[in-house]
């Protein structure tokens, strides 16, 4: 019997059951997890809900979410920044601002539109209820925004969901031909001096590439695009989203927590 043969034929075999496992292997766990990563969405929505509370009434320690719309302009009218609020990066000074937040919403994607509620001054209140009661011809919004988280890390807020400090060009969003932009005449009570009033408005993107900028943390930051600018044909689509009349909202009932209007 020839054993160089013998032992040659059985490495042979030996090299092709190795190749084969591996093969397996490959085909049935690892090409399988890899199809198995789910994708990133691109899209992802952005929801900030801050505390009106502390907006008005800052305190250092109780690190939580805070956010303030610093200007805003409606047609030809600029709401007056008459509200001094707690910078919350330097507790030290002061911001002059014309609204704090309560809630600020976008889906993530250029031609989404920004929807914020936020707390105004009886002097834009009335402001306000008078543009809801006319008819615009002109609905371009300038506004500019900042909320604020805490970085529990570097012990100090940070700029989490902001315009930069530019003005974001918009239009007021309409949805069912209804503005969606809207000022309750009544009196908010969660923070009762100085009075404050619940205004929401809804803005799509004007035509041109804007930025918003992002943070989870105070060195996690990224920017995402708003808007487009259009041409060569290109034609920017708005995403049909629910919105609020404009209207303004009388009282309808006394001491009602839920606020029915």
């Amino acid at each position: 019997m020839d054993y160089k043969k013998l032992l040659y034929g059985i490495s042979v075999l030996l090299v092709l059951s190795l190749a084969i496992n591996v093969w397996f292997f490959y085909d049935k766990f690892a090409k399988n997890t890899a199809t198995e990563i789910p994708e990133i969405p691109t899209n992802a929505e952005s929801s900030y809900s801050c505390s009106v509370r502390q907006g008005f009434n800052f305190e250092k320690d109780a690190q939580i979410l805070v956010g303030y719309v610093n200007e805003l302009k409606i047609g030809d009218r600029e709401l007056a920044a008459d509200l001094h609020v707690t910078d919350p990066e330097d507790v030290s000074g002061t911001l002059k601002v014309v609204g704090v937040v309560s809630n600020i919403r976008w889906q993530g994607g250029y031609a989404d539109p920004v929807h914020f509620s936020s707390q105004v001054s009886t002097d834009n209140k009335n402001t306000l209820a008078t543009l809801v009661h006319k008819e615009l011809s002109n609905t371009e919004v300038e506004f500019e925004f900042t909320v604020y988280d805490y970085d529990p890390r570097q012990k100090k807020y940070y700029k989490a969901f902001h315009t930069d400090g530019t003005k974001l060009k918009g239009l007021i969003l309409k949805s069912g031909g209804e503005l969606a932009m809207n000022i309750d005449m009544e009196q908010s009570m969660e923070v009762v001096s100085p009075k404050n009033y619940a205004f929401t408005l809804g803005v799509m993107p004007q035509e041109e590439e804007q930025q918003i900028h992002l943070a989870f943390s105070v060195s996690d930051t990224f920017v995402k695009p708003w808007g487009v600018t259009v041409g060569g044909g290109g034609r920017m689509t708005t995403v049909p989203t629910t919105s609020v009349s404009a209207t303004t909202s009388l009282p309808q009932c006394s001491n009602c927590p839920c606020r029915c209007n």
